[in-house]
């Protein structure tokens, strides 16, 4: 989502964030936040890796 700011919740060992990319790196359940340029929040999104 271009344009917006990310945070990652928890699962630092499973997502990495690369401007408006995840990445997964691992596995396991992770969780996003994103937030609009203004601050005003986006939404929280949960990604789960799986072998």
């Amino acid at each position: 989502m271009e344009g917006s700011n990310w945070m990652i919740l928890y699962g630092s060992d499973v997502v990495e964030l690369h401007d408006y990319k995840a990445k997964m790196i691992g596995y396991g359940t992770a969780q996003v936040e994103a937030f609009k340029s203004n601050g005003d929040k986006l939404g929280v999104y949960t990604f789960k890796v799986r072998r």
